[in-house]
């Protein structure tokens, strides 16, 4: 009887009874069952079936976000956020359950339009937000409109009320120079950037306090669980990210302080980004991700090697950084004629002509000065 039967033999049944419904029904009506209790049967077979697939009540995946954002602001902080679920996983937890009312949530896709200022405005009052013009744009256009260079300028001195940046700047998806904030620049501090003018710098021992904390980022959500369309899918991307973007942080401080354990340090947390990576991506014959993600170890191996001084060091070093621009140009969707004039492509062509190079790529000048340049872009 059915008490037999093995779990997955039963699950394998169930399927079959459940694609086929003029062969459940049939089954049902052979045994006298009523057309009602057939359907209630089927409904069950159903939940069965699917319920262990279905069941979010244990999902707090964008709760845990939220909270992650939130946590980590001074007091009184003002935050603009950009996309809609990092926007709506703070509003919520501000809104209906009163975590940090103290931080003002600025939605920089609201910003352009009119009644945020006329509606919301007033209510700013208390972080003394100010409005250089009736809407928000991020490109200058006519009479009316700000830019958010403007509306820094006015809003971004005062210490009682330091401003943070959730997201992108609204001003880099219309591709304006410097994201249309020429004066500022931003600092990753776990899931969110502080917004600095340019001039005004971070202590670099506060940035690594910071970072020494616990739980800083959210568990990403099981990628097995969740297609590419939810929001627990993007909530996973945004997270590894962001943590790159801490991991080229980490390794502008290594390089600038001379500490070889902060270089260590970015380097497993970059390789623990790619092997995330690689469960959700390694199917793919051509990936951005994937091929972002070894073009910033193969970096990070460069610039490990201010701190190698042995020939062995330096030889097993060049190996890896050949191995991993090797899979960047094997894996990116570019067209190849543009990998053809790339430096990654330069350097493979190198290590192929050198074999067992063991000596520094770059002069000690040359690390310097990569140290002086922004981290390229996370994947």
């Amino acid at each position: 009887g059915a008490q037999g039967l093995v779990p997955d033999t039963a699950a394998a049944a169930a399927a079959t009874l459940l694609s086929s419904p003029s062969l459940l029904e049939a089954s049902l009506q052979a045994q006298g069952l009523p057309a009602a209790l057939s359907v209630a049967a089927a409904l069950a077979l159903q939940v069965g079936v699917n319920y262990e697939a279905m069941d979010q009540s244990g999902n707090r995946h964008i709760e845990a976000l939220g909270h992650a954002h939130l946590r980590q602001l001074p007091p009184n902080a003002i935050v603009i956020s950009q996309g809609d679920m990092i926007t709506n996983a703070m509003r919520y937890l501000q809104r209906c359950e009163r975590v940090r009312t103290d931080v003002l949530l600025l939605d920089e896709t609201m910003m352009t339009y009119k009644w945020m200022r006329d509606v919301q405005g007033p209510h700013m009052a208390p972080w003394g937000i100010r409005f250089p013009n009736e809407l928000h744009s991020p490109v200058p256009m006519a009479s009316g409109t700000y830019t958010m260079e403007e509306f820094l300028a006015l809003n971004g001195h005062n210490p009682r009320h330091p401003i943070f940046k959730a997201g992108a700047w609204l001003g880099d998806s219309f591709k304006v120079p410097d994201s249309g904030v020429p004066s500022w620049y931003t600092v990753p501090l776990c899931l969110v950037s502080r917004v600095l003018p340019r001039g005004q710098a971070m202590s670099p021992q506060e940035w690594l306090d910071f970072h020494a904390r616990p739980d800083l980022f959210p568990e990403e959500p099981n990628h097995k669980r969740y297609d590419d369309y939810t929001w627990e899918s993007l909530m996973r991307r945004i997270v590894l990210e962001w943590r790159t973007k801490v991991v080229f942080h980490f390794s502008n401080l290594a390089v600038d302080s001379g500490r070889r354990d902060l270089m260590d340090q970015a380097m497993a947390e970059v390789k623990d980004i790619l092997r995330l990576e690689e469960m959700v991506e390694s199917h793919k014959p051509k990936s951005y991700i994937l091929c972002d993600l070894h073009n910033a170890v193969a970096m990070l191996l460069l610039r490990m090697q201010r701190f190698e001084t042995t020939e062995a060091e330096l030889r097993e070093s060049n190996r890896r950084i050949n191995l991993h621009f090797s899979r960047y140009l094997a894996l990116s969707p570019k067209d190849p004629a543009e990998l053809a004039r790339g430096q990654e492509r330069a350097l493979v062509d190198f290590y192929r002509a050198n074999p067992g190079w063991s000596r520094s790529i770059l002069s000690e000048d040359q690390h310097r000065q990569a140290a002086s340049q922004p981290p390229p872009p996370a994947p």
